[in-house]
Order: C-alpha cells, then structure tokens, then sequence
C-alpha cells in the first residue's frame, strides 16, 4: 500500500460505547495542520489487541498512526503538531508513547518498570523522569504512535497484555528507535479503572522466551497464590456489589463500600463514589439522584458526570454544555463529591460552573454551590505526594540548599566508610551532599555517623533506597549534579539513571564490573577499593 504522508490515523478497539464515544470527543477536538488529514478506524470486539490493531493497521492508508485504547483521551490540542514535530526530526524514530520504560526488568516484567514519561489517570497522575525526546526499551500501550509499519505479533500474544511491549521489541529488531518525548502539557488522560493481572505471567513468558536475542531475559514470578485469591475476591465483590444495586439493597451496598480494606481501592473506586454521593442526597433529601435503578444505568450516569467534569477541566469543547447537562441531572452533592475524586483543577472546575450559573440567572444553584467553595478549591498538593526532601529544611541547611547536590548511595555505611569520608573531604568545599544507605545499625555504625554529621552531611536510611528515590519522581533528575553509588547489588538503585542526563559513578569490586553491560554512557562503572 502506498502509504498518505500527509494523513494521520487513530486505531481504536473498541468494546465499551460510552469510553469509545468520550475518546472520539477528544479527537473531535485536535487541531489538524494544514494539508493534513485525521482518519479514525474503530476495530469492534477484537479477539486481541494484536488482532485488532492489525486488523486497523490494513484500514488504513495513513503513514502516521496512533494505536490508544478506547480510555485513553488526548487533551492536548495540539497533539498532532507535536506528534510531527518529533517524526520528522528523526526519522530513526518508529515508535513513541506517553510513559515508557529506559531499561526493561531483567525478567521481562514490564508493569513494574514505567519510569519516564507522563500522563493522568485515576490514581491522579503519572509524571517521572523527562528530558527532551528519551529512547527507552518499551512503552505503555495506552498511546503508541508509530511513522512505519509493522505487523503486531498476534501469531504469539492473543490476549490483551504484552502487545505493546512486543510491539517496541520488534521496532528495535528493525533498528528504529522507541522514545518517550517531553510533554511541555500533558497529552493524555487515562479513564482506568482496573487492571487485572491474572493472565498476565502467562504473556510474560512468551515475552521472555521470544525475545531473548534482544534482552537475554530470564522469567521470574511475580503473581503469588495471594494475589490470585485476591483477584477472586475482587471478582466475587464487584459481582456482589453489582447485584446490590440491581436490587436496590443499598444498605448491603454501603456496607460493603464502607468497609477498610474496599475504600481506596482503585477496583471500588466507583462503587464507593456512588455510596458517598447516594447516601448524601438521600440524607439531604434531594430530588437529583444518583442512584438509576440498576448497576448498569448508575455506573453509566456517574462514569458521564465524571467526563463532563474532566472536559471543563481540560478544556476540551464548549464549557457550557457541559455545565448545562450536569446542573439539568445531578445533584450538586454529585458535582462536588465526583470533582473531588476524580479532578485535579477543582478551583477552576468551581469557578466555571459558579459563573455559568450566576451569568445564567440560576441565583439559588449559585448561592448553594458557594457552600461548598472550600472544599472544591482545595488544591491538590501533588509534590506533597511525589516528592520526599532530601535535605533538611531548617535554616542550617539553607546554604547548602543554594549548592549543586550530590547523592552518595551505599549498601552498608560501616563497610563502605572509608572511601566515603574520603570522597566527601574532597566535594565538601563545592558541593551540598546528601547521603542514602540500604540499611544501618546505631551501636555498629555510631562513630561514622557522628564524623559525617560533623561534616553536615545528612544521613538517610531506608530498608529499600529506590523507594525514597522513587518517591521523588519528577524532581530526581533535577535536583543532583551528580550520583555515587557504592555496590554491585545496588542496581535497583542504579537503573533510575540509565539513559538520563545525570552522571553516575558506580563503584564495584573489580571481578563484578564485567558482569554489567548494558548500561547508557552516563552511567560509569568503576572499581571499589576498600
């Protein structure tokens, strides 16, 4: 097929109208070049997303595709601009996506391994390293963009997992590079509910066994029996949950939605939204319910408010359209209860819906939204959640907060002291440094522990580093000048560098350094002379 350079396909699977019809709104919005034309193939009720996709990729005559899943809504306008943008500055690129991973888990277990990129989702939000257009080993399958083609390998994955993964191995067997780009604005909002998982070890080993030329990976569990019971269990309760509500059994419903170990969970999410909205309008008497009979109509008219909600925060449309639907069948307890779960600008969401209201003569509406200002203008404090401090905020540290940083990492402080204190004596003068061990002992490590905080070098300990560099997403890669990290065991740790811009020296005992390869040129190995 000659292939349209000046075209521009979405290939979607589809198998749910009301998440199909809410992505179709999104790409209604996109701002298309000039010259250039959008097309939209919809594959029904594929047997897999391989299939699928393939069965969209012979539909159309586009150079430019974009695979993405029926949940997955792009709300930067701009999208297409930026696509081309990046294509056509490299034409080594084959294959892109929003959040990927630099450096594929050893066993091949990919959900674990998303470290770059960025993208809003029901867990709030997604944001981990950026800089610039990063090459990465594999990317999620909520978006993948692709300016060549080939064939999804439906012949091994006949599921819904690995397809993507597979899909980026088979771009670097052809030698085109798969990248995450910088999003200057979010491209994408991903409506996930649940992912499960039960099937998930089984496309892993095809992964492993199929792709061994590339990444000589060696399979590992990670599903245990616990995991599958618990995967029953959430089965048994949504099943359970769901037939409450087709009977109208709403006590037996709040019970369950009430309960610890239900609330917060992603997979009930829903489920306890609707008893919070339900049990507040029926204790406030109001005659807008959210309750419509059935699990099917309820979840349905919840999962529309939450769209219309997200359009006035995304911009995404006229605004008041979506404001005149929502006032017209829910409840404000509704509007606030949902904003609050599920939007991140809730000021502006306020803010709109009040003067829509006010300029529309709907006094009383705009009177009783007012009373809950405070907490829809809440603001979301998400460095709260995604950044852990490294150096103390007290005044003493001010000065060295003003220095380029330096992250020291180390196994054992007592094992590894000597050349420690020694690489500290010789940064000191110029750099603030910050210090990071696995694991220490009071009575064992005392003595180096007092002579580093005369030295105003702050001490942390945790029982797994990565998480307190995990924790830090989006602001690791801005805040060192440089890392050091001591162990041949500490490449956990490690791989949260590799293919970024900070510079890492990874000390090591001489007979380990040749057992590690594969590692991007920003990261250094050296050996470890105790």
């Amino acid at each position: 097929m000659n292939l349209n350079e000046k075209k521009i396909s979405f290939i979607i699977c589809s198998n749910d109208e009301q998440e199909t019809e809410e992505c179709l709104f999104y790409l209604a919005n996109l701002k298309v070049p000039e010259e250039y034309e959008k097309d939209i193939v919809l594959v029904h009720n594929a047997s897999s997303m391989a299939s699928g996709y393939n069965t969209g990729m012979k539909r159309t005559d586009a150079k430019y595709k974009v695979y993405m899943h029926q949940d997955t809504f792009i709300i930067n306008q701009n999208f297409i601009f930026e696509l081309l943008d990046i294509f056509r500055a490299d034409r080594k690129i084959g294959l892109l996506g929003c959040v990927g991973c630099r450096r594929m888990a050893a066993d091949g277990y990919a959900v674990s391994c998303w470290d770059t990129g960025k993208v809003y989702h029901n867990l709030n939000i997604c944001h981990y390293y950026e800089q610039e257009v990063c090459e990465v080993d594999a990317v999620d399958g909520l978006l993948l963009a692709t300016q060549y083609d080939i064939p999804w390998r439906e012949d091994i994955f006949q599921g819904w997992d690995y397809y993507d993964i597979s899909q980026c191995y088979e771009f670097h067997r052809k030698g085109w590079k798969v990248v995450v780009p910088e999003q200057k604005e979010y491209w994408c909002y991903h409506d996930n509910r649940y992912s499960r998982l039960t099937a998930y070890e089984e496309w892993q080993k095809k992964f492993v066994e199929k792709y061994q030329d590339i990444g000589n990976f060696k399979y590992a569990g990670h599903i245990s029996s616990n995991d599958r019971e618990m995967e029953k269990l959430i089965r048994l309760l949504s099943q359970l949950l769901e037939e409450h509500l087709d009977a109208g059994r709403m006590a037996e419903f709040h019970e369950i939605c009430t309960n610890p170990e239900v609330q917060n969970q992603l997979w009930a999410r829903e489920y306890c939204v609707i008893n919070r909205v339900y049990e507040t309008e029926k204790a406030a008497s109001s005659p807008k319910q959210i309750f419509q009979g059935n699990a099917k109509k309820t979840l349905y008219h919840l999962r529309r408010l939450k769209h219309l909600l997200k359009r006035i925060e995304y911009k995404a449309g006229e605004a008041g359209y979506s404001i005149a639907e929502i006032k017209e069948k829910y409840s404000l307890y509704a509007i606030c209860i949902v904003c609050i779960g599920y939007c991140q600008n809730r000021k502006m969401i306020y803010k709109r819906i009040l003067t829509y209201y006010r300029e529309n003569g709907f006094a009383e509406e705009a009177e009783k939204l007012f009373q809950f200002r405070e907490k829809m203008t809440a603001p979301v404090n998400m460095e709260a959640l995604y950044m852990c401090t490294l150096v103390a905020p007290d005044d003493g540290w001010r000065e060295e907060r003003e220095k380029e940083q330096i992250l020291f990492l180390t196994e054992n402080l007592e094992k590894d002291r000597d050349i420690l204190l020694k690489m500290c004596d010789t940064f000191r003068a110029e750099y603030g440094i910050c210090l990071v061990v696995q694991q220490y002992e009071m009575a064992r490590d005392a003595e180096v522990l007092q002579q580093l905080d005369e030295k105003h070098i702050e001490t942390f300990c945790a029982q797994q580093p990565m998480h307190l560099v995990w924790d830090m997403r989006e602001k690791l890669y801005q805040a060192f000048h440089k890392v050091i990290v001591f162990g041949s065991e500490m490449e956990p740790v490690v791989e949260k560098w590799h293919r970024t811009h900070i510079p890492v020296y990874w000390y090591m005992e001489k007979d380990k350094i040749e057992e590690i390869t594969g590692y991007s040129d920003n990261i250094m190995l050296l050996p470890l002379e105790r």
